[in-house]
C-alpha cells in the first residue's frame, strides 16, 4: 500500500515562527518606548495654576 502526497515530493523543513513573533513584538515595544522618551516628541502640557486671590479668600481650607 502506497500513500500519495499532494505536493508530489518530500516536504521541506518547517520554520517555527513563534520566536520570530516574540522578537518582533519586543522590538516594537522597545521602539515605542524610545520614541516616547524623545524630548522632541514629548507632549507639551500646561497645568492650570490656582488664582492667588481665590486661594487667599478661601483660607487654608483644602478643596474636596
Amino acid at each position: 500500500m502506497a500513500f500519495s502526497m499532494a505536493g508530489g515530493g518530500r516536504s521541506g523543513p518547517q520554520i517555527n515562527v513563534t520566536p520570530l513573533i516574540d522578537v518582533l513584538l519586543t522590538l516594537i515595544i522597545m521602539f515605542m518606548l524610545v520614541v516616547s522618551m524623545d524630548p522632541e516628541y514629548v507632549e507639551k502640557t500646561q497645568i492650570p495654576q490656582p488664582n492667588q486671590k481665590e486661594t487667599r479668600r478661601r483660607g487654608s481650607r483644602a478643596p474636596l
